[in-house]
């Protein structure tokens, strides 16, 4: 079932409206800055400035519901002993959803990202070629973090994890935000939740590893990251790409890696959009992906 809840905000003031949905139930509007949340056993989302209520909210090919502690769960998957319990009652460590998320324990609560933390190392799905000729599949990663420390992190919407020097990470979140900020000399901190009382403070030197490296600003859904740029001007792209409109931008080399140049595709005629393509969680880019991601 869902119905729509509706909220007027007019010069930092709310009222509450007297317009009722079909069901009888009352509205309100939101903004950006509603926190999509379970809420009396319902999931709330913001859709199109109205606050939306499902009993079952769907993310790829799963089903979720929230828990009796306001938690959003899938619902045909349960957590026992810290791994999934699978519908024919075989247990996994972790899989991965037909969209290419990682779905794994996160205590007693089965969780769904784009990459998480365990025993120190980032767990993520990677796209690789099926058994059947043709086909794809999606496969679990693991990659340890060794002498340094996995956080897990958001980017815009979406949690994904990574690998990090100690000395980058620093409890709690005073004068970072999740969208994150550049340096002059490219220092790139950023907290790791959109919630600072739950986050950490990232601060990363973008030319400790390339020298070439720079702080920028990536897009929206995603905000500043440490990343780099090929060609001339200062529109050039950077390594992440950009959309501006259905065309991207991106870097692209011919000669193996050793020198890249700038390049864009109109999306629109491959039948597709501009949009950040998770393929590889642990780098994504911008690029024409289909509708439906």
């Amino acid at each position: 079932m869902k119905k729509t809840i509706t909220i007027i905000s007019l010069l930092g003031i709310v009222a509450l409206a007297s317009a009722c949905s079909d069901d009888n139930s009352s509205k309100r509007y939101c903004d950006s800055g509603f926190v999509d949340k379970c809420e009396g056993g319902v999931y709330l989302r913001c859709e199109g400035g109205e606050v939306t209520e499902y009993d079952v909210y769907k993310i790829g090919s799963l089903d979720y519901v929230c828990n009796d502690k306001n938690v959003l769960v899938v619902k045909d998957l349960k957590c026992e002993s810290g791994k999934i319990v699978k519908s024919d009652g075989t247990k996994v460590d972790h899989l991965c959803e037909a969209s290419g998320d990682i779905v794994f324990c996160s205590g007693d609560t089965v969780a769904i990202q784009k990459a998480y933390c365990g025993n120190n190392s980032t767990h993520y799905c990677r796209l690789y070629e099926g058994k059947i000729e043709g086909s794809t599949e999606y496969r679990v990663e693991t990659e340890s973090c060794k002498s340094g420390v996995c956080e897990e992190y958001s980017r815009g919407s979406v949690i994904v994890a990574g690998c990090f020097n100690k000395e980058s990470v620093s409890e709690g979140c005073v004068g970072s935000t999740a969208e994150g900020s550049c340096s002059a000399d490219h220092m790139l901190t950023f907290c790791t939740s959109s919630d600072k009382s739950k986050g950490k403070t990232l601060r990363l030197d973008c030319k400790s590893a390339n020298p070439d490296g720079v702080c920028l600003y990536i897009g929206e859904g995603w905000g500043y990251d440490c990343t780099s740029q090929c060609g001339e001007g200062k529109n050039r792209p950077s390594f992440h790409g950009s959309c501006d409109g259905n065309t991207v931008s991106y870097c692209v080399s011919e000669d193996e890696g050793k020198t890249y140049t700038p390049a864009e595709d109109n999306c629109e005629s491959e039948g597709k959009v501009c949009g950040m393509d998770w393929t590889n969680p642990v780098n994504p880019v911008y690029g024409c992906i289909d509708k439906a991601k």
